[in-house]
């Protein structure tokens, strides 16, 4: 796992936005987001959106994480929105955006 982005809201948690191989049957790469209450060092993990398939589309290490972000909204300070990406095909990925509470 890797490539994260990090933010707080207006209480004080902290968000990590990040990619993670994830799936029952290979390493799909997966947009996460997990939560760290203030004074805590428990996270808790949320998959936003799980990869589809196992992206390998060139030789060697893969290019990835190269579009994510995090950002708190600044008309609402507990909603958290995040920009990350999956594995939509073998060869392509998606970008997806997502809005997260601390609940």
């Amino acid at each position: 796992m890797g490539w994260p982005t990090v933010a707080t809201d207006s209480t004080g948690t902290l968000f990590v936005n990040y990619s993670r191989g994830s799936a029952p049957h290979g390493e799909f790469l997966s947009a996460w987001v997990a939560t760290i209450p203030p004074g805590s060092t428990a996270a808790t993990q949320l998959l936003v959106h799980a990869g589809l398939t196992t992206y390998d589309a060139l030789q060697g290490p893969e290019r990835w994480g190269d579009f994510t972000a995090i950002n708190r909204d600044p008309l609402d300070g507990q909603n958290i929105a995040t920009f990350n990406q999956y594995a939509s095909t073998a060869t392509q990925w998606q970008q997806f955006i997502s809005v997260v509470t601390d609940t």
